[in-house]
């Protein structure tokens, strides 16, 4: 891990994305509704 590339940077953060969107869609929609 001398240099990350910005595309590895962008699949892990869209990674993380999806899954804290498919994780805690549950959760998020009425909070944010508030």
């Amino acid at each position: 891990m001398n240099t990350v590339s910005k595309k590895h940077i962008f699949f892990t953060g869209l990674m993380l994305f999806s899954l804290f969107f498919g994780a805690g869609n549950l959760i998020f929609p009425p909070m944010l509704g508030q």
